[in-house]
């Protein structure tokens, strides 16, 4: 049987029917450029001998963006892509499509929600991935319409691309969403607000650490910890903060430890922190000055410092009498040790002034020193008491003596 085709001219003076529910349903949510394609590509079904040259000649588009075009269509189920390359397209029926019990093949249903979206974001064209990801959005999610509109208008008021945020964002947010149980706009709006409460917090933790970046979702996750979890409002967590200022590099990690043993010390609130950060500052001063007192040249370790501490705090001991245990252990080969040696002596002894500590030691110091030594007995003769005479009378004689010696 032979082939037989109409002319490529006689396409111009045919006609390409074209199905009202296209128009009324598909048309008014689809980008212009798409429709175009659509429409020169319904030509081409009926008049085979255009080629898709014309069709780019006719839509003044390129190869790429009449394949994403087609990708527009097939996404919404109007048409099928069969081969890439060369490019074949499928149409499929309208009126069946409408018709079919599968959600999957009615997007027709979300022309409006493509049309609202398109708006929010200043006219973009969603490619075929990103339009299936907005279906998921309402199919797997459960997202209402508006609640869709609500997310996309949301992202793209809060990130510095605008219009041009990544769908992968968008998506990000719609799965945070999903597993909070998010489905309505008013369930929505509440999730924006404490998201807003958990951005500004921690992104004021990363302006206090001059950290010039947005906080990440992990960090967000820890704060909503402290403050949901916890009990920590936002100014207990800067309170907190204030131990990282010695850090070489401050991070939530760090800081997240720090509220863990608050946590547990039942600290929650910014005046407790604030007293708690007072006795520590005053705990690591009283040990410097210790050390100091004592000649000690290093610095104490967080061990030392906990037992001076406990010593003013728990049992009492005055500061100056830790100063003075201090300067007795002067010389000293271990002079912590011996200040903490007199500590414990004074403390068992009920000293509880500088006055009685001074007298303790100095007791103490009594009892150590050796006894005078005295000559035996047997070595102790009466000594005899010599006149100026006698004496000058033996030196003479000894005087005799050593000449005698001589002259022998």
């Amino acid at each position: 049987m032979p082939d037989c085709t109409f002319s490529k001219d006689s396409a111009m003076m045919d006609i390409t029917p074209v199905e009202n529910m296209f128009i009324l349903e598909y048309m008014r949510g689809a980008p212009g450029e798409y429709v175009k394609v659509y429409l020169c590509g319904l030509m081409q079904c009926y008049s085979p001998a255009l080629s898709s040259h014309d069709i780019e000649k006719a839509t003044g588009l390129c190869a790429e963006d009449i394949y994403d075009a087609f990708c527009y269509w097939q996404n919404l189920g109007l048409v099928r892509i069969t081969n890439n390359d060369p490019l074949k397209v499928e149409y499929r029926n309208c009126k069946r499509i409408q018709l079919s019990a599968e959600p999957s093949l009615q997007p027709c249903r979300y022309t409006e929600l493509i049309e609202r979206l398109s708006a929010v974001m200043s006219g973009r064209v969603l490619s075929m991935n990103e339009l299936r990801k907005v279906y998921d959005w309402a199919e797997v999610f459960g997202f209402e319409q508006d609640t869709i509109v609500l997310l996309a208008d949301y992202c793209v008021n809060n990130r510095k691309k605008g219009a041009k945020v990544s769908i992968n964002y968008m998506d990000t947010v719609a799965k945070a969403w999903a597993d909070s149980g998010v489905n309505t706009v008013e369930q929505a709006m509440r999730q924006i607000e404490e998201y807003e409460e958990l951005n500004s917090g921690a992104a004021k933790l990363l302006k206090r650490w001059r950290a010039g970046r947005r906080p990440t979702e992990d960090e967000l996750k820890m704060y909503a910890v402290w403050t949901r979890e916890w009990g920590f409002d936002d100014n207990a967590i800067f309170a907190a903060a204030a131990v990282t200022t010695g850090a070489s590099r401050p991070s939530f990690d760090y800081l997240n430890a720090v509220l863990l043993s608050y946590k547990e010390e039942g600290i929650t609130d910014e005046e407790s922190i604030a007293e708690h950060r007072r006795d520590k500052d005053m705990r690591a001063e009283m040990a410097r000055l210790t050390f100091k007192r004592a000649h000690i040249k290093r610095s104490p370790t967080f061990d030392e410092r906990e037992l001076i501490g406990s010593w003013v705090d728990e049992m009492n001991i005055p500061r100056e009498m830790v100063l003075l245990a201090a300067e007795y252990s002067i010389g000293a080969a271990k002079p912590f040790l011996m200040i903490k040696k007199l500590i414990e002596e004074w403390h068992k002894a009920g000293v509880k002034t500088v006055k009685a500590a001074r007298a303790h030691h100095e007791e103490a110091q009594s009892q150590q020193r050796p006894p005078v030594k005295t000559s035996h007995a047997k070595y102790n003769y009466p000594q005899r008491k010599y006149t100026a005479e006698e004496l000058a009378h033996i030196a003479v004689s000894l005087a005799d003596e050593e000449t005698d010696e001589e002259r022998i």
